[in-house]
């Protein structure tokens, strides 16, 4: 089947009632911050639903990742067998991306409306080749493409900053296609790894152009979470910033001098920031141990 090609099975309605996206690259970490989210139980269960390419159905083989690059003899283009993919994200197992759509709105969403997925710069227009199926997305490319998917979400940036460390991981990973510990390989025997300094440059080349373009297409505007010790995620604090993100609550009180509990107003010198349609910033301090969030101006 051309899965660019899927016939439409009509209307689609979104039905969570909150929308949110992860955006981030490969090895950045941001895994575990989507563990740690779906654990809370009221933050969706964001997964990386949009993976498959629109060739294949699949995700990406491995070398998909290195176009562009000679050669380096670690044999990563020699081995042709097609990327397995998870049952949330294979589309051979779905008749149609509006089937795939509504599975993917009913495994990413808790009970409580809240739908939360991870999305990757490269899977952008794979996402589009998909929509286009579709009539009610004819014609609608990018951010206009993710609103009118998501109902108007809330971004948050996953990025790592170190981005040798991250070109390493991805080089690793496309070697022995083990992309978590949970998950090793089927064969036996260890993976035999091939140090290559043209392939890792590579990969820090394409990460890093992957988190400009991103930056350029948002004007900077989407939220940003960066990654210096992912060690630092707890789940009460990832609990509390979900908490948050589902719910609007009212500004604190504290008790006045006669004893009646006032709105408790900011005192800093700046104007206020205004909101982006809701959107939020979470970042990341690793020298406190605390994850920061406040309105994007």
């Amino acid at each position: 089947m051309d899965y660019g090609q899927l016939p439409a099975t009509g209307p689609f309605v979104i039905t969570p009632s909150t929308a949110y996206l992860i955006c981030s690259t490969q090895r950045s970490g941001s895994t575990y911050l989507c563990e740690l989210l779906a654990s809370t139980g009221v933050a969706g269960n964001p997964q990386e639903y949009f993976e498959a390419r629109a060739e294949t159905g699949l995700p990406p083989h491995p070398g998909y990742f290195l176009a562009g690059l000679p050669r380096t003899g670690a044999g990563i283009r020699d081995d042709l067998r097609p990327t397995d993919g998870p049952d949330y994200s294979d589309l051979r197992t779905v008749d149609g991306w509006a089937a795939h759509l509504e599975r993917t709105f009913r495994l990413g969403t808790t009970g409580n409306g809240v739908f939360g997925a991870k999305l990757m710069w490269n899977q952008v227009p794979d996402i589009e080749v998909h929509a286009a199926a579709l009539p009610e997305f004819v014609g609608l490319t990018g951010s206009e493409l993710l609103e009118a998917l998501f109902g108007h979400p809330s971004y948050v940036w996953m990025r790592r900053r170190d981005k040798v460390r991250q070109a390493i991981s991805l080089w690793r990973a496309l070697q022995t296609r083990t992309w978590r510990l949970e998950h090793p390989r089927s064969d036996a025997g260890p993976p035999v790894l091939r140090y290559s300094y043209d392939g890792i440059e590579h990969l820090r080349r394409r990460l890093s152009a992957d988190d400009d373009a991103r930056t350029r297409t948002t004007r900077a505007s989407l939220p940003s979470c960066a990654n210096a010790c992912t060690g630092g995620w707890s789940t009460p604090t990832i609990r509390s910033c979900a908490g948050r993100s589902t719910r609007r609550r009212a500004p604190p009180s504290t008790p006045s001098r006669s004893g009646r509990p006032t709105t408790r107003r900011s005192r800093s010198r700046r104007a206020p920031a205004r909101p982006c349609d809701g959107v939020r910033k979470v970042f990341w301090d690793g020298g406190h141990n605390r994850c920061h969030r406040s309105s994007v101006g």
